[in-house]
């Protein structure tokens, strides 16, 4: 009686240390599977499927390269706003009010 509990311990001793084997192969995989970056999709293939988010790369940065370009002419094209309209003397400020000479022939009524 006493060798058949002592043979049905080890047998379980032994499932349980299979079981553990088995899950320590698992954790390994899982650890493995974590370590490796993930694989982005391939580029291309998701340009021809039209579901890449930049398609087209030149367009986009041409688009901005344009927007960009015509605000600073838009910038350029209106008068500096920092000058006096009457003497043409740089003032500090956009709302800056100064004392001025006008030039001759301007002078203000």
């Amino acid at each position: 009686m006493k060798h058949e509990k002592t043979f049905a311990a080890i047998e379980k001793l032994k499932d349980v240390e299979l079981e553990l084997h088995r899950l320590k192969n698992a954790l390994e995989l899982a650890n493995k599977a974590l370590a490796q970056p993930a694989q982005e999709p391939d580029r291309q293939a998701l340009q021809a499927n039209g579901t890449h988010p930049a398609p087209c790369a030149r367009h986009c940065e041409a688009q901005a390269f344009k927007v960009e370009i015509r605000n600073l002419k838009s910038q350029l094209a209106q008068p500096a706003q920092n000058f006096c309209p009457r003497c043409g003397k740089r003032t500090w400020a956009l709302d800056a009010i100064h004392t001025c000479t006008p030039p001759r022939g301007l002078e203000m009524t």
